[in-house]
């Protein structure tokens, strides 16, 4: 059960994804729940106004919606043919499942000025209706510098050369990739200040669960310290919390959640605490 947690202005959302996995019994469960699902229909949202509401809505939707018959520990393939659909001529599987990656970039603190200028040129990787590039288009980095950049960047993944086919379309030689989009975008739209994902996993055996927190490298020191001090187990950028209940798994959100700094360093609950 993946959520992630966004601070608006005057409310908290949460978001979380219907997919194959996840039976339409517990779609409609969230739904009457006050849950509404997107124009797209991909993205279940829910609104709410504080922390407590936060504490709540999550006190009532984490034992039914991790209650099941099926505990998915298989490898993706077998994952697809359990869950998917078989495609007639390909005779491969296909299925709508939820994931949670990381983002990371080596390079992009050491020339972040040139990734976001490059994105104002650009908008977008080509594969996603954006614009190529030269080295022309980024004035802020010297000549003698651009082979360097260019050479890391597309090491880091965050550039990549085009086809010959591509070049031939474009008339220019790299385009950004859609892993340095997400990357820059989030750092410009301040996500590391406003944004928490998380990861819950039932223990069926134990009927506990496992708690799992995405790790932002810019995250405030105090959401860094509280989950280095609670959650002392470390993978691939999630740390991770193990044999909780639901009233220990609801209070560790809550208190992440207070840790985050917005607005001048005030938490965004003062907004709440001061109408």
């Amino acid at each position: 059960m993946p959520i992630t947690i966004d601070f608006k202005d005057s409310y908290i959302k949460l978001l979380t994804r219907p997919v194959d996995t996840m039976s339409i019994d517990k779609v409609e469960l969230l739904q009457k729940l006050g849950w509404s699902r997107n124009k797209s229909q991909i993205t279940l949202i829910k609104k709410v106004k504080n922390i407590d509401e936060l504490g709540i809505e999550l006190q009532n939707i984490i034992d039914p919606l991790c209650d099941t018959d099926n505990y998915y520990d298989k490898s993706f393939y077998e994952l697809l043919k359990s869950c998917g659909r078989q495609r007639k001529y390909l005779k491969d599987y296909t299925a709508n499942l939820n994931h949670r990656g990381n983002y990371a970039s080596f390079t992009f603190e050491k020339y972040m000025e040139v990734y976001k200028e490059l994105i104002g040129e650009v908008r977008k990787p080509v594969d996603w209706g954006g614009e190529a590039f030269d080295m022309e288009n980024i004035p802020s980095i010297k000549k003698k510098n651009a082979i360097g950049f260019l050479r890391e960047s597309c090491s880091d993944g965050m550039v990549r050369e085009l086809t010959k086919i591509e070049k031939e379309k474009y008339q220019k030689k790299y385009t950004i990739t859609g892993h340095a989009y997400s990357v820059i975008t989030s750092y410009l739209s301040n996500f590391h200040n406003n944004r928490l994902s998380i990861i819950i996993r039932p223990q069926i055996l134990q009927k506990k669960y496992v708690f799992l927190v995405g790790i932002n490298s810019l995250y405030d020191q105090k959401i860094l310290s509280y989950l280095k001090t609670y959650f002392l187990e470390y993978e691939e950028g999630w740390r991770s919390c193990s044999n909780l209940g639901v009233k220990q798994l609801v209070e560790h959100i809550k208190n992440i959640c207070s840790c985050f700094s917005e607005y001048d360093y005030r938490t965004i609950f003062d907004f709440y605490n001061n109408i």
